[in-house]
């Protein structure tokens, strides 16, 4: 565990995650959550960009993107709690940033 907690910005976005996940194969959903995992250590790694203007989904705004292979994490850090609030994984396709 790392200096941040990882959050979902609400329970519905935590259930959209978790059928994402499962509807990913098992190799593809290990990977992904070793990447939400480590984002409890280092909430800005290599792959992380800042997104502007940032992405709408579920009712919330990701300022925040991590890189995964094919998929794209969305997130956002609030500094001052020492948490990073995960808003949603979408595949990259042309209406990821929409």
């Amino acid at each position: 565990m790392g200096p941040y907690r990882l959050v979902y910005a609400a329970d519905r976005n935590r259930r959209a995650i978790e059928r994402f996940l499962l509807g990913i194969p098992r190799n593809e959903r290990v990977l992904l959550v070793g990447k939400l995992e480590s984002l409890a250590v280092n909430p800005k790694p290599v792959q992380y960009r800042m997104l502007r203007p940032p992405v709408p989904i579920e009712g919330y705004l990701a300022p925040h993107r991590l890189r995964v292979g094919d998929y794209r994490i969305f997130y956002d850090i609030d500094e001052s709690a020492k948490t990073v609030v995960l808003i949603g994984i979408r595949r990259r396709h042309e209406h990821t940033y929409r």
